[in-house]
């Protein structure tokens, strides 16, 4: 739903809507796939603190989207709060931001690596570096296969 400012003649969505909105941004009517001409290959993109604040369908977007635009041996970084291969929180503040996210729109929340692992090499994505970063955050580094 979206919400009028008052005042203004643009459009915003209102906060309880916002998870709804995110997914529609990687969509596309079916009908214009074939009149799209072929995306430019690009050597990277870089998102930060997306996945978590949104749901997996936008991370399942930017990744299947994403490694199309990429040229062979492109990379896909992804800077943000993760829980670790098995699923596990890394820390207790991790946990209970996640739980916070999750009590306003059930589709939000951390990943696991795991699942962006598995995610990516769906899409011809292989991890290359995952480092450790201030505030309890990683930089997962993917390549697309030459």
């Amino acid at each position: 739903t979206l919400q009028k400012r008052s005042g203004t003649k643009r459009l915003a969505p209102s906060t309880s809507t916002v998870g709804s909105v995110v997914p529609s941004l990687f969509a596309r009517p079916e009908s214009t796939l074939t009149r799209t001409p072929a995306p430019a290959r690009h050597p990277g993109i870089f998102v930060a603190n997306m996945c978590h604040i949104s749901p997996f369908a936008a991370t399942m977007g930017l990744v299947s989207e994403g490694s199309k635009l990429l040229a062979p041996g492109g990379f896909l970084a992804i800077y943000g709060p993760f829980k670790d291969e098995d699923g596990r929180f890394t820390t207790e503040s991790n946990r209970a931001f996640d739980e916070r996210l999750r009590s306003q729109d059930q589709t939000w929340g951390y990943r696991s690596v795991a699942q962006l692992d598995a995610l990516c090499a769906e899409a011809g994505l292989q991890l290359v570096s995952r480092r450790d970063m201030p505030a309890n955050n990683n930089m997962l580094t993917y390549v697309k296969s030459q």
